[in-house]
């Protein structure tokens, strides 16, 4: 194998960059939530109990949401078709909610 052969080219790279993106997103809205949760709590007059469950609901359905979307795939093996529908979805969400 010459030392060029051993580069790897970016298009055959473009999953990867995809999945590190939605990684990066998930982690980006779960950190905007957190920053925001003092100012909701305040503003929405939220006990500490009603915040915390608010943050319980976060993890629950990012679970639920997680376990649903790997099984998928794992049964179906269309990991870049599914890819590009969650982040498609997610982008319209957060575009949606402004």
């Amino acid at each position: 194998m010459t030392e060029a052969s051993a580069i790897p080219q970016p298009r055959a790279q473009a999953s990867m960059y995809l999945i590190g993106l939605g990684h990066a997103s998930t982690h980006w809205v779960l950190s905007t939530f957190f920053i925001l949760l003092p100012y909701l709590t305040h503003d929405l007059g939220l006990s500490y109990t009603a915040a915390g469950a608010l943050v319980s609901m976060l993890h629950v359905s990012s679970l639920a949401g997680n376990l649903g979307s790997g099984a998928l795939v794992d049964l179906s093996g269309k990991r870049g078709l599914l890819l590009a529908i969650s982040i498609t979805g997610t982008a319209t969400a957060l575009l949606l909610l402004g």
